[in-house]
């Protein structure tokens, strides 16, 4: 859902619907096609984020500020120039997208885990046959989601994990529920709609994923 400081304000005209006719838009359908997998969820999860971004907002710099900018050295003619044709384009977008489809795929090794975790590999495989921790063999390799873990204090997982993986498991592949877990969701509001990763990390109500997971 789009979020607060996205919505156009009651004086501005939303920009009209258009159906997906061109041949990039098909090649973006498409390409989503290939991934594999459950692609309507993927372009569902894809749609959620574009939504809760900002709208794109042209640089504002105009005549005396542009020149004051340029005339301080910071930066060239050229450079603004093309800093706001990027964000005309809707450049500011691209780091939120990436950074969901990244943070859905990163995944750290066993060693890496059990040094992170302060315990053996042996128990970080122990727990994911345990259905505590979500493992995936990449390359025959076994790789862990990065997802999972802590960001403060570092050095855990996240809380609740445990009791949510067995019922995410049967419904969705380990992808599938990376990218749950990065997708800010409307039912998880604190200061800003969040994550199921950083609810669960700031002490939310695990039910509250568990409810929306089961939509």
């Amino acid at each position: 859902m789009r979020n607060q400081d996205s919505e156009p304000s009651s004086g501005e005209a939303s920009a009209p619907r258009r159906n997906l006719t061109t041949a990039s838009e098909t090649e973006l359908l498409e390409a989503i096609e290939d991934l594999g997998g459950d692609a309507g969820w993927l372009r569902a999860g894809l749609v959620t984020l574009i939504r809760s971004l900002p709208r794109v907002i042209p640089s504002t710099l105009v005549g005396a500020q542009r020149a004051a900018v340029i005339g301080s050295g910071a930066i060239s003619e050229s450079a603004l120039a093309a800093a706001d044709e990027d964000v005309a384009r809707g450049g500011a977008a691209l780091g939120p997208m990436e950074t969901w489809i990244a943070g859905a795929w990163e995944t750290r090794s066993v060693r890496s885990v059990s040094t992170f975790l302060h315990i053996e590999p042996a128990d970080v495989r122990a727990l994911i046959k345990a259905g505590r921790l979500i493992g995936v063999e990449i390359g025959g390799e076994m790789r862990i989601p990065a997802w999972q873990f802590n960001t403060r204090p570092v050095g855990r997982t996240l809380p609740h994990l445990e009791e949510l993986i067995p019922a995410l498991l049967r419904r969705w592949a380990p992808l599938q529920i990376g990218f749950f877990f990065e997708t800010r969701q409307e039912d998880l509001y604190g200061e800003g709609r969040k994550t199921p990763a950083a609810w669960l990390e700031d002490g939310g109500d695990p039910e509250a994923v568990r409810r929306i997971a089961s939509r």
